[in-house]
């Protein structure tokens, strides 16, 4: 609603009255907007808005415009300006607020409002002169939290995965903002439009050549290419920011161009006559970790996906073919989160019959829907285990056995690697999804539509799927065996102890107890009981 009125001081009065009145419209305010008060419908329509505007009948680009909210009975009154660059209509149009009443006053509101005035009819937008002055002072350390708060969003509105956020987050505190340029001033120090490309290349440098502390482990260490490379991603991300922002000039991001450096190259394979060796161990004779540890490591060799992919599958992944019924699973592969909404990361995985019961004699942890679920309290809450797990149960097997150590990632190397010179990269395309930009566009394979596989591309994929799974059977033997009750059950049980109790009760109960007794959970309880901490004072 937008009336016409003087706006001086006795309008504000009136106008503060009123709001305070409960949004009810006094005489005198009513005689000012030239309302008539006699006339209810017209007095109480005032307020009826969430927004009124008021011009000034002398000043006619100065706004009084008075935000309302009904609900929590609340206002905000603001001075708002609005015009064209140059007074033409092929002029910059601006609606711009410049002050909020009662802390801009009538007269300095009015002053500062001819100041705008008269550099818009000079064709010169004040607002922007007044930006980059202000962008001038802006540092690093004082624009840096803005773009993390810039990111968080970006998390809640789904288009950003809030570990990489925590990642950022993380560079910042203890890379970013700490680290000191030759001049032994602090980066974060400098004016965010000071910085050139000369400056992140010495940084760079500089973040190569000194040790960072780590306040957890509580020693010194070196930055790695990747930890390096990420900090300059951010940086990159920061400054298009910034651009986006106003805050720098366009086109003048000091980190184009700046060239990666070189991570090393992994390329570690394991012959599958050892990895039948090490799976047989694993599943039948080492019992030092659980059941679903061991069982995702077999079972990243026998699905050919990466570790991360193996740990998120959830019971709901695996579906049934709608033609011959056989189960398979659908893996969510790494790329562009917004192709998750289309359907273009996923990859389907043929299942034989011995995995299948594999994956059957995994209990299911209510409210879990992971596979490879874990009771424990992890980092974003995930409620799947963490690779870490996989990670060090390989290296005691591998100690154990007397073997040179690998990585889960080793095992799908040696799977791609074997596939790619038995059966050629197209089945290697097939069986693990792994698909370059140019082959994606220039070789599109598979298809998922409305939750269906294609049935040439399934019947491809069986095929090399299970000659694939017949030599590994040739390697090892198979960790299952039959039970009184005609249930496949894995060898060695460890999910139930002697007395027929579940581990996991036991876990949760002992948690419960320390925090109970203690008031800590039990990592704290056990770091503090070797530091001496809980020991009886003479």
């Amino acid at each position: 609603m937008q009336y016409n009125a003087k706006i001086n001081k006795e309008l504000l009065l009136k106008l503060t009255q009123s709001l305070k009145g409960g949004l009810k419209a006094n005489k005198t305010l009513c005689k000012l907007l030239n309302v008539d008060y006699d006339n209810i419908q017209a007095r109480t329509s005032i307020f009826l808005n969430r927004k009124i505007e008021i011009k000034d009948y002398e000043f006619r680009q100065l706004r009084l415009v008075i935000d309302v909210n009904h609900n929590k009975r609340l206002w905000a009154i603001h001075w708002k300006f609005r015009g064209r660059v140059g007074k033409t209509r092929k002029g910059q149009r601006k609606r711009q607020s410049f002050g909020t009443f009662p802390e801009l006053q009538v007269e300095p509101a009015i002053e500062l409002y001819q100041k705008i005035a008269s550099s818009f009819a000079a064709g010169e937008n004040y607002f922007e002169q007044i930006k980059y002055k202000a962008s001038l002072n802006d540092t690093v350390s004082k624009q840096y939290p803005n773009f993390l708060l810039y990111r968080k969003q970006l998390v809640k509105d789904g288009q950003l995965d809030e570990a990489t956020y925590l990642n950022d987050v993380a560079r910042w505190n203890n890379h970013i903002k700490s680290i000191s340029i030759a001049s032994g001033e602090l980066f974060s120090s400098l004016t965010i439009r000071s910085i050139r490309r000369t400056d992140i290349i010495k940084l760079i440098e500089l973040l190569k050549r000194v040790q960072c502390y780590d306040k957890k482990k509580k020693r010194f260490y070196q930055r790695g290419a990747s930890v390096i490379n990420g900090i300059v991603a951010n940086l990159k991300s920061f400054f298009e920011w910034a651009d986006d922002q106003g805050l720098v000039d366009e086109n003048t991001n000091p980190v184009y161009r700046i060239t990666k450096l070189e991570t090393g190259v992994r390329d570690g394979t394991v012959p599958y006559k050892q990895l039948g060796i090490f799976m047989d161990y694993l599943l039948n004779k080492y019992t030092r970790s659980s059941e679903r540890v061991r069982l995702a490591i077999y079972l990243t060799w026998y699905s050919g996906q990466r570790v991360g992919e193996v740990l998120k599958m959830k019971w709901e992944n695996i579906i049934e073919h709608p033609v011959t019924g056989q189960q398979f699973i659908i893996f969510t592969k790494k790329g562009r989160r917004k192709n998750d909404k289309k359907g273009k990361n996923l990859h389907p995985v043929y299942l034989t019959d011995d995995v299948l019961k594999v994956l059957k004699t995994i209990p299911r942890l209510k409210d879990n829907p992971y596979v490879f679920w874990t009771a424990r309290e992890r980092r974003l809450k995930r409620l799947y285990m963490a690779s870490g797990s996989l990670n060090d149960t390989i290296n005691k097997v591998c100690v154990e056995l007397g073997m040179e150590r690998f990585t889960p990632h080793d095992i799908k190397r040696s799977i791609v690697t074997h596939d790619y010179f038995v059966s050629g990269s197209e089945a290697v395309k097939l069986t693990t999804g792994n698909k370059s930009d140019r082959v994606l566009q220039d070789h599109y394979l598979w298809s998922l539509k409305n939750g269906e596989v294609e049935e040439g591309m399934y019947e491809q994929m069986k095929t090399i799927t299970e000659e694939r799974h017949a030599e590994i059977n040739s390697h090892m033997q198979q960790p299952l065996k039959p039970t009184g009750s005609k249930v496949i059950q894995l060898i060695p049980q460890q999910t139930i102890d002697r007395s027929g109790v579940h581990k996991i009760d036991k876990v949760k109960a002992f948690e419960e107890k320390i925090k109970r007794k203690y008031g800590v959970s039990k990592s704290v309880y056990y770091r503090r009981k070797k530091e001496g901490y809980y020991d009886k004072k003479a």
